[in-house]
């Protein structure tokens, strides 16, 4: 028997195409830099882009968490000897390209990423470590990558018929929300958006020209290209979605270095105003942990909300990845109104102005208009305390008793709910709108009523 007959010969070749751009800010790191933190990923020529193996590694934890069958298949994407059985090892037949950016205008070639900074906030005090600050480069959302994938199906292949739905399982889970790249991914960070899903198939060998010209050309032959269904999937398994307005200004804090800006504005991303995931994040686990603390009690050293948010616990060298997201959402322009406050410090003891203590900020406020959005998700495994939290944190911040972001002690980041919506498996469990009734507020219920809620609460 030769080699050409033999069971290793190449008898398929599956080619994937598509387009991704982030939706969220997107940080796929490469360490620390002189710049900053946590720096971005670059090529040589500036541009950010997104390693093959990056990509690959979440594309396959994507599906894992949506329970699609390909995440655990061998062939796909290959085994590794175990030291207790002998088993069949395969090598992946899966191969992907590094995610370069699609071609860019001139002027964007060289544009360094964004930075933002970050804070570790000690969860006695609420407020800030000494010595925790740290900073780190983000891509902003609107970035276009190109993908390609291919898959190699050799003669002794024996799971034909899985191609199909292996191909499925693969747009599901780009084209899916819960499919994330890089780091931060539980502050919304990483969010893509799939366009362009092509997959060609090359019999061989009766489409080898076919495939010549794709090599030279890299177009998919538009004969050879197959239909791939999308599969619909009961998720998120619990999600909050709530509108807010705002009581009186609001400011999650981006420190200037042009001197001419006020010392601290609010948060941009791509020149527009945006509610920061990590902020919100950062907010809702505090008021979490006293409300735990009160409906369970633990041991003082004890976190009640490292299941549901993670931790990193350097002294031990430990960490754990939080099963709660926390979308980052923008601003509509023009709902909310940028105004400079100049401010002074005071002395305590005095009473009088502290000499050079003159700073300024530049808050957003109200105009009546606005209509700011937090999402809270929890994808898999939330079980009844999981539920019951997000609900009270919800009341918590419909009720302007938990303010976000920076400045809170001057009355800064108190929320008053507009609406809601609750999912659960992937349904829409309650909908409701705020309404007021002889004066007072009330809740006007779309969907489910209060006692669709209190279910969940008393449970």
């Amino acid at each position: 028997m030769t080699f050409f007959e033999s069971e290793h010969r190449i008898v398929k070749k599956i080619v994937i195409h598509a387009q991704l751009s982030n939706e969220s800010p997107l940080l796929i790191g490469r360490g620390e830099s002189e710049r900053v933190d946590k720096a971005m990923m670059l090529l040589p020529d500036g541009r950010a882009y997104v390693p093959a193996s990056s990509f690959a590694g979440s594309l396959k934890s994507t599906m894992t968490l949506l329970g699609l069958g390909c995440a655990s298949a061998n062939w796909l994407w290959g085994s590794l000897p175990s030291r207790n059985e002998t088993g069949v090892v395969f090598q992946s037949h899966l191969q992907i390209d590094d995610l370069y950016p699609v071609e860019e205008k001139v002027e964007e070639k060289n544009a360094q990423p964004a930075v933002r900074d970050g804070v570790k906030i000690d969860p006695k005090t609420g407020t800030a470590e000494d010595s925790k600050k740290y900073d780190y480069e983000v891509l902003e959302p609107g970035k276009k990558f190109n993908l390609k994938m291919e898959i190699t199906i050799r003669k002794g292949f024996s799971g034909e018929a899985a191609i199909d739905d292996c191909l499925s399982d693969i747009r599901t889970a780009l084209e899916h929300d819960e499919f994330r790249l890089g780091a931060f991914t539980g502050a919304g960070f990483g969010k893509m958006n799939c366009v362009d899903f092509q997959a060609a198939v090359f019999d061989f060998p009766q489409h080898a020209d076919a495939w010549f010209d794709y090599l030279s050309s890299n177009e998919l032959p538009e004969a050879l290209v197959r239909a791939v269904e999308i599969k619909k999937l009961p998720f998120p398994d619990f999600a909050i979605e709530a509108v807010f307005s705002l009581k009186s200004s609001l400011l999650i804090g981006a420190y200037e270095t042009d001197p001419n800006k006020p010392d601290k504005t609010h948060l941009k991303s791509n020149g527009k105003h945006v509610l920061p995931g990590k902020s919100i994040r950062g907010a809702i686990r505090q008021r979490a942990r006293r409300i735990l603390r009160i409906l369970t009690p633990v041991d003082e050293g004890v976190d009640p909300t490292d299941t549901l948010f993670g931790y990193v616990d350097e002294d031990r060298n430990e960490q754990r990845k939080g099963r709660i997201r926390v979308e980052e959402t923008i601003i509509p322009s023009g709902r909310l109104k940028a105004m400079i406050q100049n401010r002074i410090r005071i002395d305590r003891f005095t009473g009088g102005v502290i000499d050079g203590a003159l700073f300024n900020s530049e808050p957003l406020w109200t105009t009546g208009e606005e209509s700011l959005i937090l999402k809270f998700v929890i994808p898999t495994s939330a079980d009844h305390e999981d539920k019951r939290l997000l609900i009270l944190l919800l009341k918590d911040l419909w009720l302007g008793d938990l303010p976000i972001g920076g400045e809170k002690n001057v009355g800064r980041g108190v929320l008053l709910g507009k609406a809601a919506k609750v999912f659960n498996k992937g349904a829409l469990l309650a909908e409701f709108t705020t309404a007021d009734s002889d004066g007072s507020p009330k809740l006007k219920w779309e969907v489910g009523s209060a006692g669709t809620i209190e279910e969940i609460i008393n449970e």
